[in-house]
């Protein structure tokens, strides 16, 4: 299984890939490869590292489509249109509240104090 992880990742299947090593340590908790890739392969929000280095960028989308998901019931979008109206909205907020405000602070911040001020910044409202 952890094989098949390092497979994925080379693909550019990342989601994937970090869930085989998760699997694989589930099954095998003392596997040093698939904790050194976790270690190697996922950013401070445990998720995997941008291949561009927009790892607070990302996280800042993926807590915001899943607070949209989370107010719409489901955990998806509907088509389309809908996913780029909102992903349109979350790249707005990004730009004028957390770049203009934040932008040179965010290296310097604590993960906790990134992930509190990502979940506090309105975007749908």
């Amino acid at each position: 299984m952890c094989e098949v992880g390092c497979s994925l990742w080379e693909v550019g299947a990342r989601e994937e890939a970090l869930e085989a090593w998760h699997t694989c340590l589930k099954y095998n908790p003392k596997q040093k490869s698939a904790k050194k890739n976790l270690k190697d392969f996922t950013n401070e929000y445990g998720m995997g590292k941008s291949p561009v280095g927009m790892d607070d960028f990302w996280a800042f989308v993926n807590f915001k489509r899943e607070e949209y998901y989370s107010v719409k019931g489901r955990d998806y979008f509907k088509g389309i249109a809908e996913a780029n109206t909102v992903l349109k909205k979350i790249t707005g907020a990004w730009d004028n509240k957390i770049l203009p405000k934040y932008g040179a602070k965010l290296d310097r911040m604590k993960t906790k104090d990134k992930v509190k001020l990502f979940k506090d910044t309105k975007v749908f409202e």
